[in-house]
């Protein structure tokens, strides 16, 4: 299962929207394009088009990630992943394993420290041993590794993890921002990171609630 750039954004927010908005989950194109281009909690930040979403979409249903939920009778289409409850035991993850692989899939490789505090906010995480436990499952789950932990970088403290489930250069279409993990926000202290997690979360659910208006 290899994703582009744009597959793995629109995936990452399915999963995310699904654990911190479960409200308003499955996702209108609508909505998911703007959750796509949030500017919290995504690295690099983007500008996807309807027409990129939808596209995307198009080959993540053909994979057998996404599926059409929109019910019968329903006005608006609504998308929603196939990551857990519908697929084989080898694609059945935990509210764990999709958590981190969400983050992942959202801004890129992170410590493990970083993954707890950020993900926080989809799954709670008992302790820093549970997301190492988690990592290690996912790099070995079912003969398939989804994660894989990087070589330390020099000046870093601790080792980061990458998921290995396709590119994530951004297309030119995207029209990225420049913010990359080497950026003063990438920077921010986990103490910090953990202060602002609620209020990054509001901000989420804010952009979602803009993302259900009628376009």
């Amino acid at each position: 299962m290899k994703l582009d750039a744009t597959e793995l954004r629109v995936l990452g927010c399915l999963i995310e929207k699904a654990m911190t908005t479960p409200e308003y989950y499955p996702m209108t194109l609508n909505a998911l394009t703007n959750a796509c281009n949030q500017k919290s909690n995504r690295d690099p930040v983007l500008n996807l088009s309807e027409a990129d979403t939808q596209n995307a979409l198009g080959r993540l249903i053909s994979k057998h990630l996404v599926m059409d939920k929109t019910g019968i009778g329903g006005r608006v289409r609504k998308f929603g992943h196939r990551l857990t409850g519908t697929l084989s035991q080898e694609m059945d993850f935990s509210a764990g394993e999709l958590a981190i692989l969400a983050e992942l899939m959202l801004r890129g490789p992170q410590t493990a420290g970083e993954l707890r505090s950020r993900a926080q906010r989809m799954h709670a995480f008992a302790n820093l041993d549970e997301v190492l436990e988690l990592l290690t499952q996912l790099h070995q789950r079912n003969g398939v590794s989804y994660v894989e932990e990087l070589p330390r970088e020099p000046g870093r403290r601790e080792n980061r993890f990458r998921h290995l489930l396709g590119d994530d250069q951004a297309p030119e279409s995207a029209n990225v921002a420049v913010m990359t993990n080497n950026s003063p926000t990438s920077r921010t202290s986990a103490g910090l990171e953990q202060r602002l997690a609620d209020l990054e979360q509001r901000v989420a659910q804010l952009e979602t609630l803009i993302g259900q208006t009628p376009s």
